[in-house]
């Protein structure tokens, strides 16, 4: 069995998200991280389709082959957030003086007593359709993969973010708040989730950029007992 490698980048910026009078889950209010339909297949009233078609990315003829998309490797993930909304974060000064307990009580209000906005990490899963893309014959031309949003639960977040207004911006590693693989029917997801300070509004900006792979098996039709 072979095995083919497909680099995807991350590249994307969040909106307003769950307003805190919201309740406590997101619907649809996150951004997934994967692109769980990576083929533009075609266009419906003026909407461009996407679904997987790993046989068109990859060149690889549908009939002479299996392919099988069997997980995906998140690599690295940043976010980049200016807030000028919010008053400008006093960044406290630390005495040699101080004892552990000071310490991370000022650690503490520095991420959580300060004017802020948050961030939600958390994993969505996914479920592929039970109407994939066809052609005008009915052929098949690409699965489609779509949220279930209904199985969110505590154990699908991961972390809270608090963004602060840190001039002229700041630059956050997300990444080890999150495993590194990644099954093939789920996706790290990002969310905003205004607080006692708003939502995203006026100039700010939160900037998202990472890499991932997804890793595909190609089996010869033959090697699994199809001949056609």
């Amino acid at each position: 069995m072979a095995k083919e490698e497909i680099k995807r980048s991350i590249s994307l910026f969040l909106g307003q998200g769950k307003r805190m009078s919201d309740g406590s889950y997101f619907s649809n209010e996150n951004i997934p991280l994967f692109n769980m339909n990576p083929t533009l297949i075609g266009e419906e009233s003026g909407e461009e389709l996407w679904g997987v078609d790993y046989y068109k990315e990859l060149g690889v003829s549908r009939a002479s082959y299996v392919l099988r998309c069997t997980g995906r490797i998140l690599e690295e993930l940043y976010c980049v957030y200016m807030l000028p909304t919010l008053p400008l974060a006093n960044i406290p000064t630390l005495d040699d003086g101080y004892t552990d307990a000071q310490i991370m009580a000022q650690k503490r209000d520095w991420v959580w007593r300060q004017p802020r906005k948050e961030l939600d990490i958390l994993t969505v899963k996914y479920r592929k359709s039970k109407n994939p893309y066809l052609d005008d014959e009915g052929n098949f031309l690409a699965d489609k993969w779509e949220p279930i949003y209904e199985d969110l639960t505590p154990t699908s977040f991961h972390a809270i973010i608090s963004m602060r207004h840190l001039h002229p911006f700041y630059r956050q590693n997300l990444a080890p708040t999150l495993h590194q693989n990644w099954g093939v029917n789920e996706s790290p997801s990002l969310a905003i989730r205004a607080t006692n300070y708003g939502n995203l509004s006026g100039d700010d900006v939160v900037a998202v950029s990472g890499s991932y792979s997804e890793i595909i098996s190609v089996l010869p039709k033959r090697a699994v007992g199809i001949i056609g």
